[in-house]
């Protein structure tokens, strides 16, 4: 099974593995009452600036690789999954959030992509009971220190 899989993969010039590469932010739109709500998703800071684990930055444009590399690949497509990173400490990684729906052009100057997105979670509109999880394996001490602190030590270290 896993040859047929990797046969078509390699027929419709797939990726074998998942690329994890625009970083940015969702949030719910927040339109007057007297409009119609929308069930898309706004994002913004969609950009691939610094290495993670996932791989290096990447040029916004073009996709290539940060300091020379050939390798192209867009960043961030309609029809890319977003999923949560687990960089804010209260989501676990690879929650199956949205779908980017579009993608708005970058404007002149732009550092980063602005997007509307569609949730995985179908008729949230028609919830009539939510429960709320405790975020996972959230610890506090692991946390970084807050900025004033930092400053502040860095200040009395010179």
């Amino acid at each position: 099974m896993q040859w047929l899989l990797n046969s078509l993969s390699d027929e419709l010039n797939l990726p074998k593995n998942p690329l994890y590469l625009a970083k940015g932010i969702l949030q719910g739109q927040g339109e007057a009452l007297w409009r119609t709500p929308s069930p898309l998703l706004k994002g913004s800071g969609f950009n691939y600036d610094f290495n993670d684990k996932h791989g290096p930055s990447r040029d916004l444009r073009t996709g290539e690789i940060a300091g020379g590399g050939r390798e192209t690949c867009p960043i961030i497509q309609v029809g890319d999954l977003l999923v949560t990173s687990g960089m804010d400490g209260v989501f676990p990684e690879g929650l199956k959030i949205a779908t980017v729906h579009t993608i708005t052009p970058l404007a002149e100057g732009a550092y980063a992509y602005e997007l509307l997105a569609m949730p995985t979670a179908e008729e949230l509109m028609d919830l009539q009971y939510v429960t709320v999880l405790p975020p996972q394996g959230f610890d506090l001490s692991s946390m970084p220190e807050p900025v004033d602190k930092v400053v502040q030590l860095l200040q009395n270290n010179q």
